[in-house]
């Protein structure tokens, strides 16, 4: 199974449609620093750099510069995007970890279980590629999508064929000490992959979700100034 280049395509116009900002080619998280800063021109803001640079990155890096050809196979690609969709996420729960430290707060942890499952689909995901367990001794494995009903019915022998998606991944790859013994010498290992129009439109629209929780709650925005906040910056840089 192969990706094709107008899904390429698709998937770069979702995330300019939804995390750019027409008038200034910057991406949404410019909102952080022009809150917590109030709009001060000459000062930067941590939080806010480096997810408009990771988000960049991924815009012009891997969605325009890089043209996969139709011969290019979806595990690769999925792989590759999925590990830069990841680098988010965790940027993500960073922050939120660091907002409640050790889960304190009942109510942040209600807002992330909430509103962040794809982050965690992406997050599961990650785990099953680095860390593969009993898979890495099964033969010979296939690949489909979520939404190629065509396919998976022809996988829908469960005596002979074991299908990896992310229910599966849920249940047995998120606790590292679970042993996986069907997986080995497993001759009908299918790995059912996310479609990725819908994975990343519902991606963008947690990021939106995270970017307004930092500056529509003034209390978690004045905890954060404190921590990521430098004033005046380009004029101490001219000094």
């Amino acid at each position: 199974m192969t990706i094709t280049p107008e899904t390429h395509k698709i998937l770069l116009e979702i995330f300019e449609n939804k995390l750019i900002r027409g008038w200034d080619d910057q991406t949404i998280f410019t909102e952080i620093s022009e809150t917590y800063l109030d709009n001060e021109e000459d000062g930067v803001n941590a939080l806010a750099d480096n997810f408009e640079y990771l988000i960049q990155l991924i815009r012009e890096d891997f969605l325009t510069n890089y043209e996969p050809k139709e011969t290019v196979r979806i595990e690769y690609y999925f792989g590759t995007y999925i590990y830069w969709l990841y680098l988010v996420t965790e940027r993500v729960h960073t922050v939120l970890d660091f907002i409640n430290p050790d889960g304190k707060f009942k109510i942040i942890n209600d807002f992330k279980y909430k509103n962040f499952e794809t982050l965690k689909e992406i997050k599961n995901w990650c785990i099953f590629l680095k860390h593969p367990k009993e898979f890495i001794f099964s033969h010979l494995n296939s690949y489909s999508m979520e939404t190629d009903t065509d396919t998976l019915e022809l996988y829908k022998d469960t005596s002979f064929f074991t299908l990896i998606d992310k229910t599966y991944i849920e249940k047995n790859y998120t606790k590292n000490s679970k042993k996986l013994p069907g997986l080995e010498n497993n001759q009908g290992v299918v790995i059912v992959l996310p479609e990725l129009e819908d994975l990343t439109k519902r991606f963008c629209d947690e990021l939106i979700i995270f970017k307004d929780f930092l500056i529509k709650n003034d209390i978690i925005a004045d905890f954060l100034k404190d921590k990521t906040n430098i004033e005046n910056y380009y004029n101490q840089e001219q000094d």
